[in-house]
């Protein structure tokens, strides 16, 4: 399994992404659940990476090397209402 890895800024949040295979192939991006990080899909990339896939798996927010949320304010949700 070869893996890089590389942070990306988007939303104004720093996330941590794993990536495998070629560039120019067909892009596949795994996502985890709690409370898994990009290791989780171990078992996944090299076949994935083998058919020809460019893998993606980005660590979401507060997971492992990911952008922590800093202080309860910046986790907490603004209220939906109904129109």
């Amino acid at each position: 399994m070869s893996v890089t890895f590389q942070d990306i800024s988007t939303n104004g949040v720093c996330l941590r992404v794993a990536r495998a295979g070629d560039d120019n192939g067909k892009l596949v991006i795994l996502l985890h659940g709690f409370p898994d990080f990009w290791y989780g899909w171990r078992e996944q990339i090299d076949p994935l990476v083998a058919a020809g896939f460019h893998v993606l798996i980005p660590n979401q927010r507060g997971y492992d090397q990911s952008e922590k949320p800093h202080g309860v304010n910046a986790i907490i949700l603004t209220p939906f209402e109904m129109m």
